[in-house]
Formats: structure tokens, sequence, C-alpha cells
């Protein structure tokens, strides 16, 4: 479990006063909203089951420029910068933890937008909330990336005489991954995903002669990842990152891995 530390009060529009020393604290219920984020894979070849809960780092984000913004008077607005750690929380932590980002509002009608950023490009979403008189009210966002075209282009396919075999895994699961554990299954990303011409990335022998030369694309989470390949007696693992929006893509020579030197 993540250490959770003391919650960070987002300084937003229509704070109180703030109290440093020898005051008297306000009576009145707390009122304001609390923040927080959470990250899920969207390729769902593999059954909505097996869409895990991606880390910052696994889903490549770094920052969440946050805004709060009054409703009833625009001008009252503040932006913050976080990392995306600060208010990042898995689906079991959104259940039974309160969030680190809290904003100490007056009841009232607030919009909040948040911008995810980093390698893995940006995504903005927002949310209009209302502040009643004696609560505290929750906004749960969804920052995960959509998903992405990667190119796995097949050359010299006449090198293969015998098989082929192709996986597509995570390359640190520990470190992407809110839920990895010891399963070795759990480094591969997906079972059943399939390139647009039906090439199979899954670690399974493909005969030689069934293996189609050229581009392949497949849509898929953006992160860092693995690609296992073996053909005949040779392998190899060459590492990817798939992003956007600059175009994600991989040439494999089958004549001449990565790995042969």
């Amino acid at each position: 479990m993540r250490a959770t530390g003391p919650r960070l009060r987002v300084v937003g529009p229509a704070l109180a006063a703030p109290c440093f020393a020898a005051c008297v604290l306000p009576t009145d219920p707390v009122t304001g909203i609390e923040i927080v984020w959470s990250l899920q894979e969207q390729e769902a070849s593999d059954g909505d089951d097996a869409r895990r809960p991606r880390t910052c780092a696994g889903a490549l984000l770094e920052r969440v420029t946050l805004t709060v913004t009054d409703n009833a008077d625009p001008a009252r607005t503040r932006t913050q910068w976080l990392d995306c750690e600060v208010g990042y929380q898995t689906a079991d932590e959104i259940a039974t933890l309160a969030s680190p980002v809290f904003s100490d509002l007056r009841p009232g009608s607030y919009t909040i937008s948040a911008l995810a950023h980093g390698p893995a490009g940006s995504l903005r979403i927002e949310r209009s909330l209302v502040v009643g008189e004696t609560r505290v009210a929750r906004s749960t966002l969804d920052l995960s990336p959509p998903l992405v075209p990667w190119s796995l282009e097949l050359v010299d396919v006449e090198a293969c005489t015998g098989a082929l075999s192709l996986a597509l895994r995570y390359a640190d699961p520990a470190r992407d991954l809110a839920d990895a554990d010891e399963d070795a299954d759990s480094a591969l990303y997906r079972q059943a995903l399939r390139s647009d011409r039906g090439l199979a990335v899954d670690g399974a022998a493909i005969p030689c002669a069934e293996v189609q030369a050229g581009a392949h694309t497949l849509l898929v989470d953006p992160g860092r990842y693995l690609v296992a390949v073996a053909v005949d007696d040779r392998t190899c693992e060459v590492p990817v990152e798939i992003r956007a929006p600059d175009p994600s893509a991989l040439s494999l020579d089958l004549a001449k891995l990565p790995c042969d030197g």
C-alpha cells in the first residue's frame, strides 16, 4: 500500500482566510472538494476483467494541471501543477482512503478541469460539482490515455524457415501495473490481441509459411514494452515505448534480429 501522507490543501476559489497562529478555528462544517484520479487500461481484447490499473509511470503520465473555477464567478479560479502520483489512487484506495488533494470551498457550483500530460501525450477532462452546506464533495477522474496505433513491420520473412513467435510484454510490471503479482503470465500484455491483419502477439508459434510480410497495426495502451521474438532457434527482446502523438513503429528484420549483433 502506498503511503498517503497528509492531505494536500489545494488553494482554490472562495477560500476562507488562513489561520496561522493564536486564532480561533471556525465551528462551521468543513465544505469543499476532494479530487482523485485513476488510470485503467483501455485495450479490451481479453475482456474487461483483463484491463489492469496502470500506475502514472506505466501510463507515461508525469504531471496533472488542476484548475478549480467558481461557476458563479469564473474570475475566481486557481490552477495547481501536481505530480501525477499526488492524486493517483487505485480502485481499492478510492473506496477506503481520503484523497490527498482537497480544496476548502464554500457552498456553490464549481468546475474542475484536469490536464494530464507526459510522454504519452495529454488528456483533458472536466467535471461540474456542487458543494453543499454540510458536506465535502468528491470528484473521481479517469485520466486513462486512449489507445494509440502501433506499427510492427516484418521484413525478410523468407529468412524464417520453421516458426515465428511474437509476444508483447510489459517492460517492468512491478513499476507499470498497480496490481502486479508474482505470476509469470502477468508480464504478457494480452492473450487475444491481434493486428489488423490477424498477427498474434501472444508468444504462440506461427508457421513461417503463414507469416505475412509488411506492416501490421495494433491499437495498444501507451506504455513501455518488450517485444519478445523467436525466429527458428534465435530469440531476442526489443524494448519499445508506445506513445502519442508521435507515431510508434518497430521494424523487425527476421534475417538479422537486433540481438544478433
